[in-house]
This record gives C-alpha cells, structure tokens and sequence, in this order.
C-alpha cells in the first residue's frame, strides 16, 4: 500500500486525482489511519472528502462488516447521490 501511494502521490497527472473520492476511515486503524494515507489525501485534496469514524477494537478497515454497517452505508449512498 505504502508504494502504490508514494507512487500515486508523486503522478499529479494520475487521473484517479481527477474524480471526486470519499475515504472512510476508522480512527486508529493502522492500514488506513495512517501518516501516508493522510498525506496523500493532503497533496491530492481537491475531489477528495475524508469521513473518520470512532470506533472499538472490533472497528478495522472493513466497515461495512462493523455494527456501524448502516450508518457508513448511508453516508456512501449520501456521497454518491451528492447530498
């Protein structure tokens, strides 16, 4: 994961920059809530919107599996539909 970002970082021409992009995110989980996802994010901000999420030690990356499933659920629905 860490050289896909250095990768995409450095590549301003990559056009995946160039879509809007919604991240989820449960604070502290070391694969995503992490220095190097966080400054892509930062260098690529335009079209992007970060949505962090508290959770427990059951909360890891995959959100929709967490006892948050709806709420994340309708917040992707709510990006998506442009609310």
């Amino acid at each position: 994961m860490d050289r896909y970002i250095q990768k995409a970082s450095t590549k301003n021409s990559n056009k995946l920059n160039e879509r809007k992009r919604f991240y989820l995110i449960v604070e502290n989980d070391i694969m995503m809530d992490n220095k190097q996802m966080l400054d892509h994010i930062q260098l690529n901000k335009r079209g992007s919107k970060l949505k962090t999420y508290s959770g427990g030690e059951d909360h890891k990356h995959f959100l929709a599996y967490t006892d948050d499933a709806e709420l994340v659920l309708k917040d992707i629905v709510s990006f998506i539909l442009g609310k």
